[in-house]
């Protein structure tokens, strides 16, 4: 039986190549319109928050200027010595005692509180260059006579169509926040005024002020350039990782193809060189077996450079949905962020298959119970459960709740979610139902059988056979309904290996399908010293017991990256209200915690001039620092990075991209020891 090229024209490398190309090219305009929708809507935002700093300054300064002037109607003016600068006021003549002289000789004259109130502008105006201004429709100083703007809104006020007003507009060739508010007779003015006709209630005129925006222009021109710059660099990191992994995708496509050739026409020549090409066989899969283990060391070695712009995305994406108050656009900052949240689940899949590959998987070995676990799956699917009017049904041995056990608890959580995630996917109507019970038991162990069944579309029996393979799914055709990378299962089944145990399903099409796992865990005879991890309050009280109880305990936050700055800039001190001092690298933060004691310190790792191990052995070194709690904050996501940190004197660990709430939960944790 011959090899013939038309059996494998649909996976032609030339063929998957233009297809990778044509994906690209989408996924990069795509990109572009999301960064260009955000930073349309950041510079708009600039705008808005620009005029309203301009606004609230020129109201609290005229606010002054009011309270001034009403003090001085209290008393009636008040009297000051005539001088060289000061003389008697001209348009107060029709005023008794205008002029008066003390026992003493001296000669004073009054000033009424718009005459004070206008010197004071004036030498306002002197020192910090905005204007303030009397003027009416009626008036004794012609100094105070309205130009054509403010004669138009003094019109308004007399007619009661409003009370205050506010334009740009050009004084002296530079622009000004011009801003006019309506003032009534009060008592206390009539000793003036009365002359030209007013009574106590009526609209007189107005006190207003001219403030320059030149210095809000420059200020909103900066934050254009900032946000600008920002969304430069993530576009650009955003299309270098859409090009990187095109190129990985056709480069895995071409090696995949080549390597069906060269197996088939192995298998035309088989009977004739049995013995010569099983020795090759043998040297050809071990190369292949090198080649792969390269390939997963490639990818682990790749997470930073890959976690560091996603933290930033979605950092930066959670940043903005927490200010935006558009409902459109938080629903696209979703949209964004459950994208982004999609490509780290796929990234996290890629690189646990490849850490099993190259055989550098641990598991942790930490107290927990499975009532912990179970409550927290039920809380993450109630949601997804909810939304397609399904029913999520438990049947568990009460007794294994409660049962403290020693294991992974965040590896046995991932796999029931993957489990119960597949289960709802795949269900249109009915139930999903988890059991778990204890098959054995002895006095140091338990094996523990747990069931996900659904009522689901269910699998083909030709499908069962290959589900738990990478890449494999039940329905691979070009037209299936349901997305995936065929990674889950696969993932899953390395997992529960790991654990002592093993994995199965049965189904029948039309009916459902009932994955059945067991695990082979240790029991903990320490359980009466130790708390359960697997319980941890929500994301809301975690905040609000952080502002509670922590409100003002001073952080340092060690970070070169700009961007990611800002990101945890925004969840520390904006969300959190804590104070949060910056440094840039590991030798500024040693600096820096040798001058202040602080209450915890966020340490990256991959920094210029001094890195974050670094750092952390210097900062111990310190006298009094020896328990400040420093906790990682890297992109470095694997074990060994883990152990890494805590070798160096670290206390934990938080893997970027940054989870807020895991985050807050570690925070709360370790600021409530201090």
């Amino acid at each position: 039986m011959g090899y013939h090229p038309a059996d494998w024209q649909s996976g032609h490398p030339v063929a998957e190549k233009n297809l990778s190309l044509r994906l690209a090219v989408l996924a990069a305009l795509l990109w572009t319109v999301v960064l260009g929708i955000s930073l349309a809507w950041n510079f708009s935002n600039i705008e808005q928050q620009g005029m309203a700093m301009a606004y609230a300054e020129a109201r609290a300064n005229l606010n002054k200027d009011i309270t001034f002037r009403r003090w001085g109607t209290l008393h009636g003016g008040v009297y000051v010595p005539i001088t060289e600068t000061q003389s008697s006021i001209p348009w107060l003549s029709h005023v008794p005692g205008r002029d008066v002289t003390t026992t003493d000789g001296r000669q004073l004259t009054l000033l009424n509180p718009a005459s004070m109130l206008r010197q004071m502008m004036d030498l306002y105006a002197e020192d910090y260059g905005i204007r303030g201004r009397i003027t009416g429709l009626r008036y004794l100083n012609p100094g105070n006579a309205p130009d054509a703007w403010e004669k138009t809104q003094l019109e308004s006020f007399e007619r009661g169509e409003k009370k205050e007003v506010w334009e740009v507009g050009n004084v002296d060739g530079k622009p000004n926040l011009r801003y006019l508010r309506a003032m009534m007779m009060e008592p206390g003015c009539d000793k003036c005024h009365a002359i030209l006709g007013y009574k106590t209630g009526d609209m007189r005129g107005a006190t207003g002020l001219n403030l320059p925006l030149a210095p809000y222009l420059k200020q909103m021109s900066e934050s254009r350039m900032l946000i600008g710059t920002s969304h430069l660099v993530i576009w650009l990191i955003g299309l270098v990782g859409i090009v990187w992994g095109g190129w990985l995708g056709r480069r895995w496509h071409i090696e995949r193809h080549a390597a069906r050739t060269e197996l088939l026409r192995h298998r035309d020549e088989l009977e004739s060189t049995v013995a010569t090409r099983t020795h090759e066989l043998s040297l050809a899969k071990e190369a292949a077996e090198s080649a792969n283990r390269a390939k997963s060391a490639f990818l682990a070695n790749m997470s930073h450079e890959v976690r560091t712009p996603m933290n930033a995305i979605i950092g930066l994406t959670n940043i903005l949905a927490r200010n935006n108050v558009d409902p459109i656009q938080r629903d696209n900052l979703a949209r964004i962020s459950q994208a982004a949240g999609h490509l780290l689940n796929l990234l996290g899949d890629v690189l646990d298959l490849s850490k099993i590959e190259a055989d550098r998987l641990e598991m942790e070995v930490l107290p927990f119970r499975m009532g912990g676990i179970f409550g927290n799956i039920e809380s993450l699917m109630a949601e997804r459960v909810q939304a397609r009017g399904l029913v999520l049904r438990r049947e568990i041995e009460p007794r294994l709740l409660d049962l403290p056990l020693l294991g992974d608890s965040l590896r046995i959580q991932q796999i029931l979610l993957n489990l119960l995630s597949n289960a709802v996917k795949f269900t249109q109507q009915g139930t999903v139902t988890i059991r778990a019970a204890i098959r054995e038991e002895s006095a140091a162990d338990v094996l523990i059988a747990i069931e996900v069944a659904d009522t689901g579309v269910g699998i083909a029996p030709d499908a069962l056979s290959r589900i738990f393979e990478p890449f494999e799914q039940a329905d691979s055709s070009t037209t299936r309904q349901h997305g995936g990378t065929g990674l889950g299962l696969a993932i899953c089944r390395r997992l529960v290996q790991a654990m002592g145990g093993d994995i199965a399903a049965q189904s029948v099409v039309g009916q459902g399908s009932c994955f059945a796992l067991t695990l082979r865990l240790a029991k903990d005879d320490l359980a009466h010293l130790t708390s359960d991890p697997s319980v941890k309050l929500s994301g809301i009280e975690t905040e609000n017991a952080l502002r509670a109880r922590h409100g003002k305990a001073r952080l340092l936050l060690v970070e070169d990256d700009e961007i990611n700055r800002i990101v945890a800039l925004e969840l520390l001190h904006e969300t959190l209200g804590l104070p949060v001092d910056v440094a840039e690298n590991g030798a500024q933060a040693v600096e820096m915690a040798g001058r202040t004691d602080y209450a915890l310190i966020l340490m990256d790792i991959q920094m210029p001039v001094m890195d974050g191990l670094k750092a952390a052995r210097a900062i111990r070194a310190l006298p009094g620092r020896e328990r400040t709690p420093i906790l990682a904050m890297t992109a470095n996501a694997f074990q060994e990075d883990r152990k890494a940190c805590m070798d160096a004197g670290m206390d934990d660990f938080v893997a970027k991209p940054v989870n807020p709430d895991i985050l807050f939960s570690v925070l709360l944790g370790w600021l409530d020891r201090r």
